[in-house]
């Protein structure tokens, strides 16, 4: 019950188009900037992030891990202030059993 209460409050509609099948409404966790690090060799950028719960992906038909860990065709969208802001999906990482996070790209970018 909490977990519901606190995505209906803290995420945000979002709307999720696979590029082979018909767009889905999800709710998630929108973060315009996080940071990532990789290892080898050692790089840190700052890319836009979205958090949706696996569980609301598999619901949707939607592979939370796809194999090769990335989505690439897949889009997403949703208004901030009245403004619709478009992102590809460019990779996905599974932070825990309940949690997937979706790195993003801006179109065209």
């Amino acid at each position: 019950l909490a977990v519901t209460a606190t995505r209906k409050t803290f995420g945000r509609p979002v709307t999720y188009t696979p590029r082979s099948g018909s767009p889905v409404t999800l709710r998630g966790d929108f973060q315009s900037q996080e940071q990532t690090v990789s290892v080898d060799p050692p790089v840190t950028s700052t890319v836009p992030v979205l958090d949706v719960r696996t569980a609301d992906l598999v619901a949707a038909g939607v592979s939370p891990t796809p194999p090769d860990g990335t989505r690439q065709g897949d889009v997403v969208s949703f208004a901030v202030r009245g403004v619709t802001h478009t992102f590809d999906v460019l990779a996905v990482e599974e932070r825990s059993p309940w949690s997937t996070v979706l790195i993003l790209g801006r179109r065209g970018e």
